[in-house]
């Protein structure tokens, strides 16, 4: 059964366990959680606005929500939520015209791609948000986030690419939901941070890449399973917080 007599999701769901079914089902939940809000936010800008929205409104109600949706279409959501949010009219109408010229190669992703960060204009906000962040390390240094540039990503995609045979291998429901949550393997230079994931840039894993002894296989492994566990998370939030933070 997925959902209780209280239509909330049954609590066997709510565990750390890889399961193929279980992500499919939780990845498109997601993406009907999406479209739904997209819609409704959609709704409220046009009546606060007073603008007829009713193209891009159709547009949105008829997403294909058995696809993969592409980490662009969350991020310009996002970016839609906290324009309207902030009350300022112009970063709403911003975020409305940045949705309204998505094609369907922007929405919805086909293929896994390993590339570097900053190679799509929807990362930009996403990696400014990160770069202004005050978290430090031990000895006191700040995040540093960098682009690839001319660096060659041959290797890294080729380690990359047989970490998820080994997976696949040795436990095909973790392989299942690699592939079902993960469409973006963004590679970058930096130090404070190696990994990220977020609910606004979703199906996206944010890694630092390895320098000497660390350039092998398992530094992929290690961190390719790490953060899908946090995708996972994050399909589960939508139907539970889980932990409630003060802050």
């Amino acid at each position: 059964m997925l959902y209780s007599n209280q239509n909330k999701l049954e609590t066997s769901w709510f565990n750390a366990i890889p399961s193929g079914y279980k992500s499919q089902i939780l990845n498109e939940l997601l993406r009907i959680r999406i479209r739904e809000q997209i819609v409704r936010y959609l709704i409220s800008a046009e009546k606060g606005l007073k603008i007829n929205l009713s193209k891009i409104i159709e547009k949105f109600s008829t997403l294909d929500t058995s696809r993969n949706f592409s980490p662009a279409l969350y991020a310009y959501q996002f970016h839609l939520i906290q324009s309207i949010k902030s009350g300022s009219v112009q970063a709403t109408i911003d975020a409305i015209n940045q949705l309204y010229f998505l094609s369907d190669r922007d929405i919805y992703d086909i293929e896994f791609r390993i590339e570097s960060i900053l190679t799509e204009t929807w990362e930009n906000g996403f990696i400014d948000e990160i770069r202004k962040s005050e978290v430090i390390d031990r000895e006191g240094n700040k995040i540093k986030i960098y682009p690839l540039l001319c660096f060659d990503l041959e290797n890294y995609r080729n380690m990359i690419h047989e970490g998820f045979k080994i997976i696949q291998e040795l436990e095909s429901d973790l392989y299942d939901e690699l592939t079902t949550y993960v469409t973006r393997m963004k590679l970058f230079r930096g130090q404070v941070i190696v990994g990220v994931t977020a609910p606004n840039v979703f199906g996206a894993i944010y890694l630092n890449i390895p320098r000497g002894h660390e350039i092998h296989i398992g530094y992929f492994l290690e961190h390719l399973i790490h953060e899908v566990s946090h995708l996972h998370l994050n399909t589960l939030l939508i139907h539970d917080a889980i932990v409630l933070n003060d802050s």
